[in-house]
């Protein structure tokens, strides 16, 4: 059996895309049983929220914006135009939408009832924010990448990937699973 540091590490951050898309359809999920009428549950955003913050942002974009996207860079890809420039912009934008999430969060939580509608528009458009930005990862980015770093610069990744991992306290499946758990018992 193959070590997470001894995969392909284009292969290992689209494996982690997919978990990240577990959440993201934990998010759509519970933004429709709340437009439907049911109530929403805090501890259901909290626990996606933490989830994209701490692994899917955290560790994930840091993979790309530390490791992934300066090989790039090195190899001749623009950072200031195209579509390095373009993931690290839409980056930004899923953060400054997290944000969001997070502030509205905090408003039901103090009670402030108008929070809501904030707080579903916020995660569905995340949800559909980075569903796209994934389908942009996969498709054009990760072959390009494929094409642009040489194969000995890729196979040095994994290592570094996997300290960055070693920080986390679950892996990242784990993760994922523990956020469709609490959307399970939230609406179970």
């Amino acid at each position: 059996m193959r070590t997470a540091s001894s995969l392909d590490p284009i292969e290992l951050l689209m494996r982690e895309h997919r978990q990240i898309e577990r959440v993201l359809a934990v998010l759509v999920d519970e933004v429709a049983a709340v437009r439907a009428g049911g109530r929403p549950s805090i501890r259901v955003f909290t626990a996606a929220a933490r989830f994209i913050r701490r692994y899917g942002d955290g560790v994930h974009h840091a993979k790309e914006e530390d490791v992934l996207f300066p090989a790039m860079v090195e190899c001749g890809v623009p950072i200031d135009t195209g579509p390095v420039a373009c993931m690290l912009r839409e980056h930004g934008h899923g953060r400054a939408m997290l944000k969001q999430i997070d502030q509205s969060l905090t408003a039901l939580g103090d009670g402030d009832r108008e929070a809501q509608p904030l707080l579903l528009e916020a995660a569905s458009g995340y949800a559909q924010h980075l569903a796209a930005h994934i389908g942009r990862e996969d498709g054009f980015i990760y072959p390009l990448a494929r094409q642009a770093v040489p194969e000995a610069l890729l196979a040095r990744m994994p290592a570094y990937f996997a300290q960055l991992d070693r920080a986390l306290p679950l892996t990242l499946a784990t993760a994922a699973s523990e956020v469709e758990r609490a959307y399970d018992t939230g609406r179970g």
